[in-house]
């Protein structure tokens, strides 16, 4: 910053009045020198002088601990920043450090620095505080085995308003936008988040380069993250899973480059991996799996569900890209062989688990049968699939009912009742489904083929609802591009069928459509047939906007 610049931070940091400026005017110029005028570094140093209660006329003495601080600290330096930054970012460590109370349970200080230490190795904008709070206080292998979400602390148990004060006394944090909602989450606060500054992080990560618990640490931090960021990307909430997607590759960033390998690394991969694959990035998410497979086979883990998991969404990744033309077909590294020997596997794992883990064997069963049902793979290409298909369907056939096939077959009825023009019947078992709680990828295609069918009643007023719903709520399966995708195409195709036939209702519902936010993107990862089923819609409803404009 310029040197007035700086003077005039330290003078708000420090709230000074105007009478109180120009008699301390040289008292502020050295300690914006020797802090460099860095920004941060202005902060910190302000902050420390304001919360321990020191006047401007204690500026020297600051200015010399500063000094002495900076020679202990300068192998933490990162390269580029001034000396004094670590040491003035030190102190204000120290000073809420010498605020623990020995002895006393969850102590608020204690608390704080925890918290701020495990923020170092996520992203720096919208961290979840209560993220933060579980990361410090409580163990992933403590917690009950039944519950799969974020881990919230009641206020009874630790008050984390006390805790994030300590730490915006000394401005190292600062409140952020609150988090996207998420289905489920109730307890006041569980949205708040904060920012940190990205040379504080780097600071906090070069403290604790030396410490022996660093990994134990990270890896808490991996399992807790993995909670916050599974739940939101099954259900697909796609603003929250963007925020937890941002915290994710950068502490996975981390753990490679400290060579950490763990299981729950790798299952942050996994469930990192498949929103990217729902939003249509196959490269990245495959680059992800892979790297959970590397982890799993470096940490040693023997959970061969995650191997299945990860191998199957490999295999559907390279059968589902030959639905794109050649010319726009992603470059991956699995082959086709590859991934027929991925199936191959996932098949016999099914197998044997038939007697043992049913509900997981018809799963794994349905999905897969359901993929190759779709598949746009040449049959001369790889006649191992048709082999692979009639043995899914076999394998589907030997397993008692599960809630999952019930589901899936009461959509597989619902699409063939919109195959034979019976929408209303359609519309039935689709309700009835959504009555359920279906939720995730069923309830995204689900709630496509309702749409489908009350368009294909002329219900416009309920299909532009529906519509609407996904759009705007943030709760709204939104992740689930592939679905969505389908769904704009073949409203497209009723709507304009309509509008032939004189309905001029449909010109409504097509508006709501095709003002999709982002929709050349979806229509990027549709097919060839997507492409010009959109394409074409959209035309007609500029074209009819022409005229009618005219």
């Amino acid at each position: 910053m310029e040197r007035p610049e700086s003077v005039q931070l330290l003078t708000r940091r420090l709230h000074l009045s105007d009478a109180e400026i120009t008699p301390w005017q040289d008292a502020l110029d050295r300690l914006a020198r020797e802090l460099g005028d860095w920004p941060l570094a202005l902060e910190l140093g302000a902050a420390y002088l304001y919360t321990c209660g020191l006047g401007l006329d204690q500026v020297d003495h600051y200015l010399t601990a500063l000094k002495l601080r900076s020679y202990a600290d300068e192998e933490m330096m990162p390269l580029g920043y001034p000396q004094t930054l670590a040491a003035a970012h030190t102190m204000c460590i120290e000073q809420i450090e010498a605020r623990i109370r020995p002895g006393t349970v969850l102590d608020a200080a204690a608390v704080a620095v925890q918290m701020f230490y495990a923020a170092a190795y996520l992203a720096s904008q919208q961290i979840p505080a209560h993220l933060l709070l579980a990361a410090a206080i409580s163990r992933v292998e403590n917690l009950d085995a039944e519950h799969h979400g974020p881990v919230l602390i009641p206020a009874e148990t630790v008050n984390i308003g006390e805790a994030l004060r300590e730490l915006a006394r000394f401005s190292l944090i600062k409140n952020d936008l609150a988090l996207p909602p998420s289905y489920g989450e109730t307890m006041p606060g569980a949205d708040r988040s904060l920012s940190v500054n990205t040379v504080s992080q780097e600071l906090m990560r070069e403290r604790l380069s030396r410490h022996p618990a660093q990994a134990t640490a990270v890896d808490q931090l991996a399992g807790h993250l993995e909670r916050w960021l599974t739940g939101p990307a099954q259900l697909g909430e796609l603003e929250r899973v963007r925020v937890m997607q941002s915290h994710a590759e950068m502490l996975l960033e981390h753990i490679d480059h400290l060579d950490l390998p763990s299981e729950r690394a790798a299952l942050i991969c996994g469930n990192l991996a498949s929103p990217y694959y729902s939003q249509g990035d196959v490269v990245r998410a495959e680059e992800l799996y892979l790297q959970e497979l590397d982890f799993l086979a470096r940490a040693g883990s023997d959970n061969d569900a995650l191997v299945v998991q990860t191998r199957f969404a490999l295999a559907a990744m390279r059968i589902q890209i030959f639905e794109l033309g050649s010319d726009r077909r992603p470059t991956l590294k699995t082959t086709l062989d590859e991934a027929v020997a991925h199936l191959e596997f996932v098949l016999y794992q099914a197998q044997s688990w038939v007697l043992e883990y049913p509900k997981a064997a018809m799963k794994l069963a349905i999905d897969t049968r359901l993929l190759l049902q779709g598949s746009s793979v040449p049959k001369d290409l790889s006649p191992r699939l048709a082999l692979l298909a009639e043995a899914f369907t076999d394998l589907e056939s030997r397993i008692e009912p599960t809630p999952y096939a019930a589901q899936y077959g009461a959509l597989e009825q619902a699409e063939d009742c919109l195959r034979n023009d019976r929408y209303a019947e359609a519309e039935a078992n689709c309700r009835g489904l959504l009555d359920q709680g279906v939720s995730g990828p069923l309830e995204a295609e689900t709630r496509r083929r309702l749409i489908d069918a009350l368009a294909g009643q002329a219900k416009w007023d309920e299909a532009i609802g529906e519509v609407t719903y996904w759009q705007d709520d943030a709760m709204a399966p939104r992740l689930f591009r592939h679905a969505i995708v389908d769904l704009i195409r073949n409203v497209c195709v009723s709507c304009a069928a309509a509008f032939d036939k004189g309905d001029a209702g449909s010109l409504r519902l097509l508006d709501h459509v095709v003002d999709w936010p982002d929709l050349d993107e979806f229509i990027a990862m549709g097919s060839d047939a997507d492409h010009r089923a959109i394409t074409s819609a959209r035309a007609l409803r500029d074209l009819i906007r022409k005229v009618l404009g005219g």
